[in-house]
């Protein structure tokens, strides 16, 4: 009887790196958004898994020194360019920027900055539906629970203090320094001049704000703007826009208008971004020429 012929083994091929590339990147997942998901409703739940959890209830329910998670930030912010757009409201110079912001200290204090800018918004002489929409974003805001700016641990210092150790042959002077140490709302101004003269200054800032390297200067168009906020550029919204750079350019580059000052100054960089946009308005640096 003939024995059966073992059958030849199947070549082994070699596992090849080239099979799986260890460095491509993995594509992120948009997080699916629940329509209308409160985030009041999202924080009580998470504070009451916590309790569950065991963590005493103060220390549960005492604002969280993390920042609100940035889906969370973004969604408002994006309701908030668009109602600042119905409104004309020229808060969305910055809210725009603010929204496009990195996942940098800097980045992330000025998202905060500009919900916190957003909560004292006024609604004395808005339209009544207006008024109720701003209302209705600025209770979500609250209840965040987001804590006071601490000026003292702000990024804008820490990024300044880098600034000084890297360009120690042109500091920025140590009164601007303590100004800005001690949340002194001029800081802001005497801020966003050096971001428009100091291009080592601009460079680290922007770098730091968008996380693009060689990035010295964004400038402001009612596209960029409306790019930036996220909302489309149809006629009626690029019009809206125009309103309000036209609103922005009867300021002053040494005097913005009042409101905008009492209510974007209190948060230093978020001011400054600010009266930098207004600023370039104002002189015509729109798309790089003068009109």
């Amino acid at each position: 009887m003939m024995e059966p012929t073992p059958k030849p083994e199947a070549p082994k091929v070699p596992a090849t790196p080239e099979a799986k590339p260890a460095g491509a990147p993995i594509p992120k997942e948009k997080p699916t958004e629940k329509p209308e998901a409160s985030p009041t409703n999202t924080t009580a739940r998470h504070t009451l898994e916590e309790i569950a959890a065991g963590k005493p209830v103060a220390e549960a329910t005492k604002p969280a020194e993390n920042l609100p998670p940035r889906e969370t930030v973004t969604s408002l912010l994006n309701e908030a360019n668009a109602l600042l757009l119905d409104l004309r409201d020229m808060r969305l110079l910055v809210t725009s920027l603010a929204t496009q912001a990195a996942d940098s200290p800097l980045g992330n204090e000025v998202r905060i900055d500009a919900l916190r800018s957003l909560a004292a918004m006024e609604t004395q002489g808005l339209p009544a539906d207006q008024a109720a929409k701003v209302q209705a974003l600025q209770d979500k805001i609250k209840a965040l629970n987001i804590p006071d700016p601490v000026p003292a641990e702000s990024a804008t210092l820490s990024l300044i203090t880098r600034y000084n150790e890297q360009y120690a042959d042109t500091p920025i002077p140590a009164d601007v320094v303590d100004q800005v140490k001690n949340g002194k709302r001029e800081s802001s101004q005497v801020l966003a001049q050096m971001l428009q003269t100091n291009d080592n200054l601009a460079q680290m800032t922007w770098k730091e704000l968008t996380g693009m390297d060689g990035f010295t200067k964004l400038t402001p168009t009612p596209e960029t703007m409306l790019n930036l906020a996220g909302i489309e550029p149809t006629p009626e919204n690029l019009q809206k826009a125009q309103e309000i750079f036209g609103l922005a350019a009867q300021a002053t580059p040494e005097a913005p208008p009042p409101g905008f000052i009492d209510q974007a100054m209190p948060v230093i960089m978020y001011g400054a971004l600010g009266i930098m946009f207004m600023s370039q308005i104002v002189t015509g640096e729109q798309g790089g020429g003068h009109h």
